[in-house]
Formats: structure tokens, sequence, C-alpha cells
């Protein structure tokens, strides 16, 4: 399997693509590497998805009880797409800007708001 990795951002960023054997199926991922390290990455992976399912809850503003159902409604493997809501989209994207440009933003969306009421 194809592997690719990168770092920096823009002009100044590196990659590098090689090939790695992880075995075609779980037998030979197994027989290449054992059950325990298999059983070690999908729990690592898994844990990381569960907190995922939790961080999402959490800013969608969820009881604990509605989390500890998308917790175990949680099948590992099946992805569960949850759009983003704009606000959640715009904070995303300020974090990408640089000072500059988000003061600029703020500026805008202050003008915007004094222009409404």
């Amino acid at each position: 399997m194809k592997v690719k990795g990168s770092a920096g951002r823009g002009e100044t960023a590196k990659s590098y693509e090689t090939e790695y054997n992880f075995g075609a199926n779980l037998q030979e991922s197994v027989k290449l590497f054992g059950e325990a390290a298999i059983h070690a990455g999908f729990v690592t992976r898994e844990v990381v998805n569960v907190q995922n399912i939790i961080r999402n809850a959490i800013n969608a503003g969820k009881k604990p009880e509605e989390i500890d159902a998308l917790v175990k409604a949680h099948k590992p493997g099946v992805k569960v797409s949850r759009k983003k809501s704009k606000l959640e989209k715009t904070l995303a994207d300020t974090k990408l800007m640089s000072p500059e440009e988000l003061a600029t933003i703020v500026k805008a969306a202050q003008a915007e708001l004094a222009s409404r009421k």
C-alpha cells in the first residue's frame, strides 16, 4: 500500500510517498505483525474515534445521556457524517488565518452586526 507523509505548509511543504506492506487482509496482517499488535492498533484508533464522538457531542451541547447513547451506537468502521454548523465552519476557517486577516474579519462582522440593530 502506498503511504504518503508530509511536513510543513504552503510552498515550503515537503512530502514523501513510499510502499508499506500492511497485509491484504486481517489474516495477512496478523501473520505479519501478530494478534497483539493488530489489536493494539485497532484499540488505539477506536479510542480516538470515541473521543471524537464525545468532543463533537460536547461542542453540540449534548447532555451526558445523549453522549452515552452516541458512544454506545458507535460501530467501528462505520462512518457517521455530522454536518458542521456555520459557526463551526467559520471558526475552523479562522484558525488558518493570519492575525491581520482575522482582525479584518472581526471588524467586518462587527460592522455587519451594527447594521442590523
